[in-house]
């Protein structure tokens, strides 16, 4: 969706202006739910096949 307007330049002239809602940036949503999420998590009792993964490969790499 976006709102169109017609403005006066210093000219005269007519102008056609698109107005774009102001949208969050790719990733911001998913940032700030990570920082809410994060804290309550806990990563021994998490059961998401991805995440396990994921995990024993962030410790598998602390641990070489």
């Amino acid at each position: 969706m976006h709102i169109e307007i017609l403005v006066e330049d210093s000219s005269g002239a007519m102008l056609l202006e698109v107005l774009l809602p102001q949208w969050p940036l790719p990733g911001q949503v998913k940032h700030e739910w990570a920082k809410k999420i994060a804290p309550l998590m806990d990563m021994d009792r998490n059961v998401s096949p991805s995440f396990c993964k994921f995990r024993d490969g962030l410790r598998q790499l602390c641990t070489d």
